[in-house]
This record gives C-alpha cells, sequence and structure tokens, in this order.
C-alpha cells in the first residue's frame, strides 16, 4: 500500500489518493507455490480537473509498474 500512496499528488494530473486498501488475499488453484494472489482498491480523487480514460490508464499502470517494482510480484492475467 505504501507504493500506491507514494504516487498520490506525483502525477500531472495532480491526483491525490483517497484510499488505499487491500481486500482480498488469495492461495490456492491458479496462483504458484510460494506466491499469493492480492486485491487492492485505490479511489483517486483529482485535485483540479475530471479524470479522462486515458489520464485512469496511465495512473493505473503506474500503480501496477510501482507495486511490480517494491513487490517483486506481477499483475495476474
Amino acid at each position: 500500500l505504501g507504493a500506491v500512496r507514494s504516487l498520490s499528488g506525483k502525477d500531472s494530473t495532480k491526483v491525490v489518493f483517497t484510499k488505499t486498501a487491500l481486500f482480498d488475499i488469495y492461495v490456492g488453484d491458479g496462483v504458484p507455490e510460494g506466491m499469493k494472489s492480492m486485491a487492492f482498491g485505490v479511489t483517486m480523487q483529482p485535485s483540479d480537473i475530471t479524470l479522462t480514460e486515458d489520464d485512469i490508464q496511465r495512473i493505473s499502470q503506474a500503480i501496477v509498474s510501482k507495486v511490480e517494482k517494491a513487490t517483486g510480484g506481477a499483475l495476474r492475467n
């Protein structure tokens, strides 16, 4: 969660993450041995604009990249 929070306010759109939460952890079928699947929710609040779909996709990719780098994890397909 800290990796996600560290992006808050740094984007050119001045987005603040008002809520970040881990809402599910799964270990079992479809998840490699020694790994776990974790699901997070992120609530974004732009400070001065309405986000476009492109903005949301770009910010979402930045979140995924930051979490992958910080944890060594990967986005599940």
